[in-house]
């Protein structure tokens, strides 16, 4: 009876030894798997390292102006959805001064971005727009002034001129130019030239022939 007894108790002590062995090895699976899932909780909370070149994150920031655009004077006034451009992009938007920027993106074409940019000397000076044509890489292949305002020599007569705009969803533009005599500084602009330009497959504005 006691050597039963003993073979009984013995059991019980093996059963609960390996029951532990046990135990321990599913909590230190357990706190291995926890450690696992903290880990990749932590790298999701990690911010996405950005390897996108600073100008292309500029343009990707800018508001989209939607085509055809029209010359109006409040736009040209007020410059709507335009953002400033840091300086440090001036030269990659063809200007190599101190001037003040601002850009919006345009819906691309196929084969290359298109942005509108502003260009301002000052508060009170009208601003230049330009229409600019970058590749898929944001290198600008050219830009087409489309409106300013500028003092100006016609036929020996000095005065005001001003180019207006039109833009089609095409990408066909015409250009409007106006003038305004000094002699007549109450009159209005009166309409000298039109000229219209499209882009090429090299992504440069090529005026059409004029119509005869």
């Amino acid at each position: 009876m006691m050597k039963k007894s003993i073979i009984w108790v013995s059991a019980v002590l093996l059963m609960m030894a390996f029951g532990c062995r046990n135990h321990n090895r599913m909590a230190e699976y357990q706190r291995k798997i926890d450690s696992i899932k903290k880990a990749e909780t932590t790298k999701a909370m990690l911010p996405v390292p950005d390897n996108r070149e600073p100008l292309t994150v500029f343009f990707d920031s800018l508001s989209m102006i939607a085509l055809p655009l029209h010359y109006t004077p409040e736009f040209v006034e007020y410059l709507p959805q335009m953002t400033p451009v840091p300086k440090l992009f001036n030269s990659s938007m063809g200007c190599e001064g101190d001037q003040k920027l601002k850009a919006a993106i345009l819906p691309p074409t196929p084969h290359f971005n298109m942005v509108l940019l502003a260009e301002r000397m000052d508060s009170i000076t009208p601003p230049t727009l330009y229409l600019c044509v970058f590749d898929h890489d944001n290198v600008m292949q050219d830009r087409l002034t489309i409106y300013e305002r500028a003092d100006g020599d016609l036929n020996g007569e000095i005065g005001s001129m001003k180019l207006e705009y039109s833009v089609t969803s095409r990408y066909e533009v015409t250009l409007m130019r106006f003038f305004r005599s000094d002699n007549k500084p109450d009159a209005d602009f009166e309409w000298k030239e039109s000229r219209k330009f499209h882009i090429n497959r090299e992504g440069h504005f090529e005026e059409e022939p004029a119509d005869l």
